[in-house]
């Protein structure tokens, strides 16, 4: 730990990460005495410093306010110039390093190639797993209630009925065809910068599924303001004090997974996919 003296460590057996923080230790105070507590963030899950003369619930709300930006444990100078990890010893430098880089999820210092949370094991990486996995059962469920309304549609307007049991296979690329013929979209987007998806709605706003196609280049969020003028869907995303009820997200129906609104749209999804727009607190339900 960044400083293994401050705070209670935590009591189950090969753990000992510190569970609760309210006063620095001798060593630190020698070097930042404007400062009396480390907490966690329940936003960003990472940890933050409280300076003296402020509560804990000041400098939570100060930091929230800032979009999660100031009062970072990461922006604290540290003593330890070594690498967390007790087997990384840089032979060039006789184990100390030029730059430390702090991790905001559990607070140690660590050397540029540890510096990722999936290179040193953070245990920030699974704080929020059983929240990730009721998130995904709720867009499992909103899924499969867009999907059994879809078959229904398809199974009263059908005109010949099936001559076999067996379902009939089609090609993704006669999949894509069909969408491309029937695909609305900004008609300035080049056709070879085009990325086609099949677009669902919140599903108490009634509009049905529909084929659309937008440029490849542009970010996830760019996207989503589209497909929610599309279907004229009130979007408030752009309002910092936007609560979770108001807040729209787009959902990839292949893997069930959020789709990162700084993403690009040609990286994070392939031609002839869907994507489902819900409100983040459908999904939290």
């Amino acid at each position: 730990m960044e400083f293994p003296k401050l705070g209670k460590n935590c009591s189950l057996a090969g753990c000992g990460q510190l569970a609760e923080a309210k006063v620095l230790s001798a060593n630190v105070q020698r070097r930042a005495t404007s400062f009396q507590s480390v907490d966690l963030c329940p936003t960003c899950k990472s940890m933050i410093l409280s300076p003296s003369g402020m509560t804990t619930e000041e400098t939570l709300k100060s930091h929230q306010a800032s979009n999660c930006v100031s009062h970072l444990l990461s922006s604290f100078p540290r003593e330890s110039k070594r690498c967390a990890i007790s087997s990384c010893k840089p032979t060039t430098t006789g184990g100390r390093l030029p730059i430390v880089v702090v991790c905001d999820g559990c607070g140690d210092g660590f050397c540029l190639r540890h510096r990722h949370a999936t290179d040193h094991g953070c245990s920030s990486i699974n704080a929020a797993s059983e929240e990730t996995a009721e998130r995904r059962a709720r867009i499992d469920e909103i899924l499969k209630h867009i999907r059994n309304n879809a078959n229904k549609s398809a199974s009263s307007t059908a005109m010949t009925p099936r001559t076999n049991n067996k379902p009939k296979k089609t090609s993704k690329l006669v999949e894509l065809m069909k969408m491309k013929s029937k695909a609305t979209g900004d008609s300035s987007i080049p056709h070879e910068s085009r990325l086609y998806l099949n677009v669902g709605f919140p599903k108490d706003t009634n509009v049905t599924t529909k084929p659309m196609f937008f440029d490849k280049s542009w970010v996830i969020g760019k996207v989503l303001d589209k497909i929610a003028t599309a279907g004229k869907i009130r979007n408030v995303n752009n309002k910092m004090d936007v609560s979770k009820n108001e807040r729209l997200i787009l959902v990839d129906q292949e893997t069930n997974s959020i789709l990162n609104v700084d993403d690009r749209l040609g990286d994070a999804i392939e031609s002839g996919g869907g994507v489902l727009l819900e409100r983040e607190g459908v999904i939290n339900q």
